[in-house]
């Protein structure tokens, strides 16, 4: 079987089993040389061209692309226009694609594809089917596999220890050892055993963000399983096609929108190095985070915030992690003094006129100087805007996240553990001048929401 022909199989098996084909117009209709599929969980449409002897055309919509694409792919970008598509060299598109309403009218693009390799990573970008029907040959040759978010720790498990690698070089053809122990070694989201990883399967690597497992950078590297040697309580899997996201990300840099995803929010629950067997829908959502938060645009629009942001805030992006751990160490350690505690005591006391923030106490010996965003090491947080002055009791409460302000109101809201003390009675809903900066006040009142539980709209539940 020639290349081209092993690309026209793979897709027609692919096409009958993950999509529906799309009626013609007319209902009839000869499709030698387009065809239309809808897949039948996202509804994603594809065209195809399969008359070709030389290669085989995808036609996607514009936002439907995948974030990135093989280099031995033609790429071919049409504009609509009244009677169907045009591009830089005035050349249009396939004249009947214009007959679906799922293409008329809208940007969409033509990729030209000529090798099996460069198919398989077109296809897993637009379905997140399992591997179930595919012979071993099959999956080796390039057909789609099953999608996995592999979450190992960086030092232990990536290729070579390499947590984060500088370019894609340093994982290509290498072997990422993933923990396997145990039934759920591999999981679903509804907690189902997942399959083991094959040969051909996608994968998401994700390296654990917390320093006790690595400290990696979220999800960093997309890549296809080359080989999978199974060995005591782990897996050697050798990578392929391993593409570096411009911008890795993890559960920080997503924040809130965790819960867009149901695979998210299990991993974010349970901590554990395992694969994470995806579904199409959740690969589909995964696909979509990578475009918006780890794509190269992602990467150029941060670099173009950065450039505005103040040095606390700029700290307060880089160092995230950091101050995770400054937080864990500030509920379990003993203050100690450190070299410019006096001096930042003195700027708290000047700032706030000598007065807890939030009591209006002025007894100079009951007042303590309180790190909003806690203390690294960093000097862009040792700064006035990033202080409060506190009572000494409200300290340990405003440290404990039990106490906090609403950046909306400027008020102090506090938590339901504190429902039959006076703290309650005397604090909550005052309105205080903190004279925070946004990146400080949006910190406390973020770790404050974490610690609470919390209603739809941002209050804190009874």
């Amino acid at each position: 079987m020639s290349e081209i022909d092993a690309i026209k199989s793979i897709t027609r098996k692919v096409m009958t089993r993950d999509f529906d084909l799309v009626p013609t117009a007319s209902g009839q209709g000869n499709r030698v040389h387009l065809e239309v599929w809808s897949n039948k969980l996202t509804q994603l449409p594809v065209g195809l061209e399969l008359g070709h002897s030389t290669l085989v055309n995808f036609w996607l919509l514009r936002s439907d692309l995948p974030h990135n694409l093989p280099s031995g792919v033609t790429r071919a970008d049409k504009e609509p226009t009244r009677d169907g598509w045009t591009d830089a060299e005035n050349d249009g598109a396939n004249h009947n694609l214009k007959h679906y309403r799922q293409f008329a009218g809208r940007p969409i693009t033509r990729l030209g594809v000529r090798t099996v390799a460069d198919a398989h990573q077109i296809l897993n970008a637009i379905t997140g089917s399992d591997p179930a029907g595919f012979s071993a040959d099959e999956r080796r040759a390039g057909a789609v596999g099953a999608a996995y978010i592999l979450k190992i720790n960086g030092e232990d498990h990536a290729p070579g220890g390499l947590c984060r690698p500088k370019s894609a070089e340093d994982w290509e053809g290498r072997t990422l050892q993933m923990p396997w122990r145990g039934e759920r070694a591999s999981s679903k989201s509804n907690k189902d055993p997942g399959d083991r990883v094959a040969v051909g399967d996608r994968l998401y690597i994700w390296t654990h963000e917390d320093r006790n497992y690595g400290h990696g950078l979220g999800l960093t590297a997309t890549a296809l399983a080359d080989e999978v040697e199974a060995k005591e309580d782990e897996l050697a899997i050798r990578l392929r096609e391993v593409i570096l996201l411009p911008r890795p990300f993890g559960f920080q840099i997503l924040g809130p929108r965790v819960q867009d995803t149901v695979i998210l929010q299990c991993m974010k629950a349970d901590r554990g190095l395992r694969a994470w067997q995806m579904d199409a829908t959740e690969k589909n959502c995964i696909d979509g985070l990578i475009q918006e938060f780890g794509s190269e645009a992602a990467a150029r629009k941060a670099a173009a915030e950065a450039k505005y942001l103040s040095p606390l805030e700029r700290a307060y992006n880089e160092e995230l992690e950091d101050i995770l751990q400054a937080e864990n160490e500030r509920k379990m350690a003993v203050v100690k003094a450190r070299p410019g505690q006096q001096k930042f005591r003195e700027e708290a006391m000047k700032r706030h006129g000598g007065r807890c923030v939030f009591t209006g106490v002025g007894v100079a010996a009951a007042l303590e100087a309180a790190h909003v965003i806690p203390h690294t090491g960093n000097p862009a947080f040792e700064v006035a805007e990033n202080c409060l002055l506190l009572r000494r009791d409200i300290h340990a409460l405003f440290d404990a996240n039990l106490i906090a302000i609403d950046p909306r109101t400027s008020k102090l809201v506090v938590s339901s553990a504190l429902d039959s003390s006076r703290y309650a009675k005397s604090l909550k809903d005052r309105k205080v001048d903190h004279k925070l900066s946004r990146e400080a006040l949006r910190h406390q009142f973020r770790r404050f929401m974490v610690a609470n539980d919390q209603d739809g709209d941002g209050h804190v539940g009874d």
